[in-house]
């Protein structure tokens, strides 16, 4: 028996078997009814779209799909297909998936479902960013496609809500041109010690743009630290340090967001700061700082930046304030300790230790200090090892969910999302042995459910020094 009549055969078999089940359904037609021939979701697309070439409007009847994906597709493709697969199954009874896509010269290619770029020259597109992606019908099949395989997974999901609401039932020449992450914001902070300026990102379509949101340039070139933060005083500032090692300077500034003016400066930081924060009511301002080996508290009142109190403090590198225990934790060497902070009325400010919150870090060279998401825990990162610590128990802990990709050495920046997302500055050496030019960022992908780590490249003229996540909250 020839191979097309054996084809032919089963083709028969799958559409008297699927028929009860099916009622018809076909990409010409929903299933039930006429459907309405529009796009699910809002975006780029109208539901009738310009491109792709055009089919006979009635295809290869009852359902008969093939769902294709490319034979070397990784392992989160895979993961989307499985997905992909479940869903139409359970929308239009049995679906054949199929990884070998050449088709034989006596086959005739319809009713094919493209999934990534795989063999068929119609699957082949470029696109603009890696976070694009795209739905259309080509001819008799149909092309989901995108930038990369967290693109792909977002065009998943608009393609099964569509599927939801209309069946397989795609108008002559649709297109549906969307963005991975759109409406998201995964917003970050980035310290770029090449130009000395803070810079805005969103990292919401797993790339980082050519251009930032945001920007502002800090006192000195060596910009070491950064947060945002709501204030009654100033509104929503970002807070930034920057400094020089070899002339022993060091400035904390007060920027408005989104205006960017400067409102509060202070050049009196010991010299190489490398982490700033806020009060809450903006009237104490922070700089922790590693070669002054000390970290400062200054009142904001004092707009010459000249009215402080010092705490000692061994290579100094973190402050973060913690507004359940109304603290500031520091980190620096091998320590971890709180300490409380206030402004009085003669305008004075005065700190002392917390009572029971000094902790020994199990390794040395503590760098970044931030609030694990959604944990009542804290990033610490060290030359070894990025910890979590327990602030319940008061025990640090390198096991933790992500700790196979985020657990490095020499971890210079860290910040995560309410969302389980995670941001990391590992050093390249791109300009300086401590600076690099790409991000690592996880990424929980809405469709399959996967975890998607990405080195993100960041544009060639930026070395990174922190991240943050752009969210003023102190714990979240």
């Amino acid at each position: 028996m020839k191979k097309q009549t054996v084809i032919s055969f089963i083709a028969v078999l799958l559409v008297l078997c699927m028929l009860p089940v099916l009622g018809g359904c076909r990409l010409g037609q929903a299933p039930g009814g006429q459907g309405d021939n529009t796009a699910a979701a809002s975006g780029t697309g109208d539901g009738t779209g310009s491109g792709g070439g055009g089919g006979s409007g009635e295809l290869t009847p009852d359902g008969a799909y093939l769902l294709v994906r490319s034979a070397s597709a990784g392992s989160v493709e895979k993961k989307i297909t499985g997905k992909l697969y479940s869903a139409l199954e359970d929308f239009c009874g049995q679906l054949e998936v199929r990884t070998d896509d050449n088709l034989s010269e006596d086959e005739t290619a319809s009713n094919l479902i493209l999934l990534g770029e795989t063999a068929r020259p119609e699957s082949r597109l470029t696109f603009e960013s890696e976070g694009d992606f795209t739905v259309r019908r080509v001819g008799d099949n149909l092309v989901i496609g995108g930038g990369s395989a967290l693109a792909l997974d977002y065009a998943c999901v608009y393609f099964t809500s569509y599927v939801q609401q209309n069946g397989l039932s795609f108008p002559e020449n649709f297109r549906y041109d969307g963005k991975a992450g759109e409406g998201e914001e995964k917003y970050v902070l980035i310290a770029d010690q090449g130009s000395g300026k803070v810079s805005l990102y969103d990292l919401s379509g797993g790339y980082v743009p050519d251009t930032p949101i945001w920007s502002v340039r800090a006192a000195y070139s060596a910009v070491a630290g950064m947060k945002v933060r709501k204030t009654t005083k100033y509104g929503t500032v970002v807070a930034v340090c920057s400094g020089t090692s070899g002339s022993r300077t060091g400035a904390m500034e007060l920027f408005t967001y989104t205006a960017g003016k400067r409102v509060w400066k202070t050049t009196l930081t010991a010299y190489n700061p490398h982490s700033v924060e806020v009060s809450p009511d903006g009237a104490i301002a922070a700089a922790a700082s590693s070669e002054g080996n000390e970290v400062r508290f200054f009142s904001t009142r004092d707009e010459s930046g000249a009215t402080y109190a010092s705490v000692s403090f061994a290579d100094a590198h973190g402050v973060l304030y913690d507004p359940e225990l109304q603290c500031y934790w520091v980190i620096g060497s091998n320590r971890l300790a709180a300490y409380s902070a206030a402004v009085g009325a003669d305008g004075k400010v005065t700190v002392s230790a917390v009572a029971g919150k000094a902790y020994t870090i199990p390794s040395g060279g503590a760098h970044d200090l931030q609030p694990v998401a959604g944990e009542n825990r804290l990033w610490v990162t060290t030359h070894a090892t990025v910890y979590q610590f327990d602030k319940d128990t008061g025990t640090f802990s390198a096991f933790y969910d992500g700790a196979g990709d985020f657990n490095q050495a020499n971890v210079k920046g860290i910040s995560s999302f309410r969302d389980g997302t995670v941001c990391e500055i590992v050093p390249d050496g791109d300009l300086y042995d401590w600076t690099a030019n790409s991000v690592l960022c996880s990424y929980l992908l809405p469709f399959s459910g996967e975890t998607l780590v990405l080195q993100l490249a960041l544009p060639t003229n930026v070395h990174a020094y922190k991240v943050r996540a752009f969210i003023s909250d102190y714990i979240y």
